[in-house]
């Protein structure tokens, strides 16, 4: 599937229309400008981080299964298998909010595909066009305590997606040894500093039955995540020495 860009007119409705913020010519010079400045920070953090992978072999390898790949993370450690895994046209949902119009930009301009929608604003529509994307054999990506949080806590857009497609979820958990904590920031994000050492964790493809509670679905992908964010933490005490591929 290709790539598209947010201006493409055959994908029907990628910017919103009822965004008209978009046709203000300082609004856009401005986005241009945050977009520049963010995109030449996350490479300079990408470009100097000593990054090892551990967990599912599959991930490690770039063997996924032929089912399609959900990667289920916390909105707080999203950077890092964005920037890790660049061209790869993952799916992502982005917020219709004026910080989403930023990220919309920084994903496509990584190679991945970004739909706009969030819980309270045109949700709905964003996760049918995940699951079309999904289906259509596309991996995903999402941030699943996003976008306004409560932080931790998983909403049931990811089961959804799951429950509706073929798809597994692969929990992801990150650690890095230098950082800049945002700890007034509701989803309490980290930004790793250049050179520090980062480990991504990837836990065993879990599937989500259709019969599953939503409920249920949404407990066993936080236990997941937690348990990829603890074993991170563990691989990157043990930086210097072999990782052992579960």
């Amino acid at each position: 599937m290709r790539i598209v860009s947010e201006y493409d007119k055959s994908i029907p409705n990628l910017v919103l229309p009822e965004e008209q913020r978009w046709n203000d010519p300082s609004f856009t010079l401005a986005i241009r400008a945050k977009f520049m400045f963010a995109t030449f920070i996350f490479l300079i953090i990408r470009a100097f981080l000593r990054l090892k992978i551990t967990g599912y072999k599959g991930l490690i390898d770039g063997k996924v299964p032929e089912r399609p790949i959900i990667l289920a993370l916390w909105h707080g450690a999203f950077l890092l298998p964005v920037l890790n895994y660049r061209n790869r046209n993952i799916l992502i949902i982005t917020s219709p909010s004026g910080d989403g119009d930023l990220l919309h930009k920084v994903f496509h301009y990584m190679g991945h595909y970004s739909v706009r929608g969030s819980s309270s604003r045109q949700g709905a529509r964003a996760l049918l066009k995940a699951i079309r994307g999904v289906n259509d054999g596309m991996n995903s990506a999402v941030a699943v305590d996003g976008p306004k949080g409560p932080a931790f806590q998983v909403k049931p857009g990811i089961v959804a997606i799951a429950q509706k497609t073929n798809a597994v979820i692969v929990p992801v958990g990150s650690a890095y040894s230098n950082y800049i904590s945002f700890k007034k920031a509701w989803d309490k994000a980290t930004l790793p500093l250049p050179f520090a050492k980062a480990v991504m964790h990837a836990g065993e493809p879990i599937e989500i039955k259709k019969d599953m509670l939503v409920e249920d679905g949404c407990e066993l992908v936080r236990q997941k995540i937690e348990e990829a964010t603890k074993n991170a933490e563990l691989n990157l005490q043990n930086f210097s020495k072999s990782v052992k591929v579960n």
